[in-house]
């Protein structure tokens, strides 16, 4: 069998890749100690510098929103520990923050651009001030522009609803949405229908380090924002598209595999009868005979968890042996995405409940690295040169460390209230056990100032100690790229704008 092949914008094909974990990095560092614009503040090993695009230095404007000029006594005392800690960051390294993408570009060693979508070009229904525009001058410059995202769709129709927004659909070189890798991962399903999870995998599966799939699938769905359909994946006989399978020679009731590599899938809604759970969407259940049931994404998670006890509970009665609980492949890892005014709660709210009960869980998207190497073989450029844009720490940062790619962390996006916000509290990001809706309001206001300033407003307004402290939540488990004593973004910006 061929190995699968993922498009470029161009129509060129190219082979997947064999992907390895061990590039994975799921959270945390040290905290970020504020700094003053265009001098370095050092804390706990790591540094922050503030880039600026004016030439001439600044007479007193702040990198962070919660800094503040020192009182006259202090003011000797704050410049040694300023001059101290530039001395430091010389041999450190550090995050820059920057006030447009062009400041990080002009080095000229990035060739790609690996973009995400929601949180960074725009909220889901309308574009960013300055996104299509940052989109334009990169392509101008000659950049690279691949879109990267943990979207439950596949890749198609993504470059037409950016058109739609006004981005120019010739900046782009292609696609790659973890919905898109899910359905390779589907439609090359290479086990037969008897096949338990967890048998030996070929295909796109093997080439990529993946589990094997059985036949049997509980599908948790979206049904407000529109169901994903199976029915690609599934035999005639379930309401699916593909043939029915027929009989073998030797036994009428014996069905031969399909041209997909296996029988089609079969849908079930008892936990317990299923080889593997599919996460699509958190609002509904889809359902045997066709369409979805609503179900609350607290009940989901109950499921979730309920099955994962019964597993543990199996293996602690028969002496710690037992079959696993079924793997759960998440479609869309993300735990919230920006919608409008909204934050709304991802598939990968239903991964971090089953994960923490004890379930096995097969992330197709970002942070995982298999995203990473399908959009490097669709450049064609190796992860030094590849530049990583997003809005979460959890995911596109996260991720992007463990591929060895450099980033351009957008603070405006899904963390905007915590950045931007200087005021409030640090808040975890939503979707373990709270609602998304809760923060809604302050992160859409917040993403607003984030790319439209107040007149006279100074570069940067990050708040560089609340960002440490997400930094260490979120990547505490990541390598520091070299040169860094800490791992973080590599810069830091607002909005993305050129």
């Amino acid at each position: 069998m061929t190995a699968p092949t993922l498009s470029s914008a161009n129509g060129s094909r190219l082979k997947s890749s064999q992907t390895s974990a061990a590039g994975r990095c799921p959270r945390g560092v040290a905290p970020f100690a504020p700094g003053a614009r265009r001098v370095v503040a050092s804390g706990r090993g790591l540094s922050v510098r503030v880039m600026s695009s004016s030439s001439a230095p600044s007479s007193g404007g702040a990198a962070s929103a919660t800094a503040t000029a020192p009182a006259p006594a202090a003011a000797a005392a704050t410049a040694a520990a300023a001059a101290a800690a530039a001395a430091a960051a010389a041999t450190e390294g550090g995050v820059q923050l920057v006030t447009g993408l062009s400041e990080v570009v002009a080095s000229g060693k990035y060739k790609g651009l690996l973009l995400d979508q929601f949180g960074v070009l725009h909220d889901g229904r309308v574009p960013y001030p300055g996104a299509v525009e940052a989109v334009a001058a990169a392509a101008a410059a000659g950049l690279k522009l691949l879109i990267i995202s943990n979207s439950s769709r596949r890749s198609g129709g993504t470059l037409d609803k950016l058109a739609a927004m006004g981005f120019p659909r010739e900046a782009f070189a292609g696609v790659v949405t973890s919905g898109e890798l899910t359905h390779r991962y589907l439609a090359d399903r290479a086990s037969s229908a008897a096949s338990p999870s967890g048998s030996s995998a070929t295909g796109f599966a093997a080439a990529n380090g993946l589990p094997a799939l059985g036949r049997r699938v509980m599908h948790f769905n979206w049904s407000k924002r529109g169901p994903v359909s199976l029915a690609p994946y599934m035999a005639a006989s379930e309401g699916g598209q593909l043939p029915d399978p027929s009989p073998s020679p030797s036994s009428s009731s014996s069905p031969s595999p399909s041209p997909n590599g296996g029988a089609g899938l079969t849908l079930v809604i008892d936990p317990r009868e299923a080889d593997f759970l599919l996460a699509h969407g958190t609002e509904a259940v889809s359902l045997p005979g066709g369409g979805v049931r609503d179900t609350p994404l607290w009940q989901l998670k109950d499921v979730l968890r309920e099955r994962a006890a019964e597993a543990a509970e199996e293996a602690e009665e028969n002496g710690g042996v037992g079959p696993p609980p079924p793997v759960l492949v998440v479609a869309n890892p993300d735990v919230v995405t920006v919608d409008g005014g909204e934050l709304v709660d991802m598939p990968g709210a239903l991964a971090a409940a089953y994960s923490r009960a004890g379930g096995r869980v097969v992330l197709m998207g970002k942070p995982a690295p298999l995203i990473y190497n399908a959009c490097a073989e669709v450049l064609g450029l190796p992860p030094s040169q590849l530049l990583a844009v997003g809005d979460s720490l959890e995911h596109d940062v996260a991720g992007a460390l463990g591929a060895g790619i450099d980033t351009l962390f957008v603070a405006g996006g899904i963390h905007a209230r915590d950045l931007l916000h200087p005021q409030q509290p640090p808040q975890q990001q939503p979707g373990a056990g709270e609602g998304a809706a809760a923060v809604a309001a302050q992160a859409a206001a917040a993403a607003a100032a984030a790319v439209q300033p107040e007149a006279g407003a100074p570069g940067p307004q990050v708040n560089t100690t609340v960002l440490g402290r997400l930094c260490a939540r979120y990547l505490k488990n990541c390598k520091p790229t070299p040169g860094a004593a800490a791992a973080a973004p590599t810069f830091v910006t607002r909005g993305f704008v050129w």
